[in-house]
């Protein structure tokens, strides 16, 4: 969840964009591993040969002229057995911080 206490855009963070920034970011690492890494096991279906991510909610904001002052997604990582979790939180993490870097609340 991202959250800001600012009053308006020009003092803090819109944390839709904070949001939906690191919501990109898991979504390239993610894809991109996927076109480097292939399970070597024999996994049903096939798909799942290869890591995934699914973001499944997202909500933030409560008008359309407003700056949202929290936001929050839920997401799935899906790994494969040539995966650590480490990893994966790893990457999540960067993603994570990069989003706070670039939008500072």
């Amino acid at each position: 969840m991202v959250k800001s206490t600012a009053p308006c855009p020009t003092e803090g963070a819109d944390t839709i964009r904070a949001t939906t920034q690191c919501e990109s970011c898991l979504y390239e690492k993610v894809e991109y591993d996927s076109k480097l890494k292939k399970s070597r096991h024999p996994i049903i279906p096939f798909s799942a040969t290869k890591p995934s991510i699914v973001i499944g909610f997202l909500q933030g904001g409560t008008w359309a002229n407003t700056v949202a002052d929290r936001a929050e997604f839920w997401y799935v990582r899906r790994l494969i057995p040539e995966e650590t979790l480490e990893n994966a939180r790893e990457e999540i993490n960067t993603c994570l911080h990069k989003a706070q870097r670039d939008n500072p609340t």
